[in-house]
């Protein structure tokens, strides 16, 4: 019944914008620690990494970005961007949630979500079925009309600044609790991805996904610096047979510069395929706890044996090449 109470003497506005707001605030928060907290965001040789998400979107014609020109620029620096987006989004869901620099706030939201729109699902058919254009359109009422003055730290501010007696400094007040406010955010929102980065690498250990333990390659590097690939009539070489453990996979680069992925689910038996996933084009790993090959970005499941669409939006199968296992070494049909 309060709470009924609070909800009547809450302005319409705000009333109208709450579900808006906890949801946004909620998921980029979310979304921010959970980057902290997976190893594989930053391990360059792991297909989820933000380093093999840049390289896609920059190399691979069918799923090139339209700000591939600047994105290019960012490959070397994966990993401070990695750092930088989900700092960006705990922040984003602090602002939101607590009603602090709540436009500010919404406005690097819009940012970044059209920004991975422009990069992550920008080649979705039917454009509808991505999601990043939506937050991106989401954002833009916080935008337009900010969160309101009630129950927010941005109308606190207004209040006791419009409060300030002549007596005192209306600035220096504002200045201090402003600090304060932002101090305490930040030392919520660092702790917070810090507990959580040290939780999720403990579990990290014992996670059911299994990544690359060693980068399969087709090229190599001659003396005088050029690149060749190493192909004979048994096909492409792709690495040894030994970096791929048993109910494991490692990835490889195809001669058409898409990422690959080998799988050993059953020992000396190998599977290999076009890790490109056929509806938005992010790669796809590797769960050895349902022995599928799954793609992060929406949920489309494939057959470890096949290729073929198991459940989600995906399409068509997976590119599927036959693999030959010659002493040791792995190579593949392309």
């Amino acid at each position: 019944m309060k709470f009924l109470a609070i909800l009547r003497r809450t302005a319409p506005y705000e009333r109208a914008i709450a579900p808006l707001r906890l949801f946004l605030g909620v998921t980029f928060l979310i979304a921010g620690l959970q980057k902290f907290a997976n190893p594989a965001f930053f391990n360059k040789q792991d297909t989820n990494s933000i380093f093999q998400q840049l390289l896609l979107h920059t190399q691979n014609n069918s799923q090139r970005s339209p700000i591939a020109f600047l994105l290019s620029h960012l490959v070397e620096h994966a990993s401070l961007m990695g750092v930088v987006i989900a700092l960006g989004e705990v922040a984003i869901g602090v602002g939101t949630l607590l009603g602090l620099y709540s436009r500010l706030a919404a406005l690097g939201g819009f940012a970044l979500s059209f920004g991975l729109y422009l990069t992550v699902t920008f080649h979705t058919t039917p454009y509808y079925t991505g999601a990043d254009l939506i937050y991106a359109l989401a954002w833009t009422p916080i935008i337009l009309g900010g969160l309101g003055h009630e129950y927010t730290l941005d109308g606190y501010l207004a209040r006791r600044s419009a409060a300030a007696t002549t007596n005192s400094d209306p600035l220096r007040r504002w200045v201090v609790v402003s600090g304060a406010a932002v101090g305490a955010a930040a030392v919520l929102s660092a702790g917070s991805a810090g507990l959580s980065a040290i939780i999720g690498r403990a579990l990290g250990k014992n996670s059911n996904t299994t990544t690359t333990t060693g980068a399969l390659s087709t090229t190599t590097t001659t003396a005088g610096g050029t690149t060749s690939t190493t192909t004979t009539a048994l096909g492409t070489e792709i690495g040894a047979a030994s970096q791929v453990p048993v109910k494991g996979a490692a990835s490889f680069t195809l001669t058409n510069g898409n990422p690959g992925i080998v799988v050993q689910a059953v020992s000396g038996q190998f599977e290999a395929y076009d890790a490109t996933c056929t509806h938005a084009g992010c790669p796809v790993s590797y769960y050895a706890s349902n022995n599928m090959l799954v793609c992060p970005c929406h949920g489309s499941m494939f057959s470890v044996a096949t290729g073929d669409v198991l459940g989600g939006v995906a399409p068509t199968p997976l590119v599927k090449y036959a693999v030959t296992d010659v002493n040791g070494k792995l190579y593949i049909k392309e």
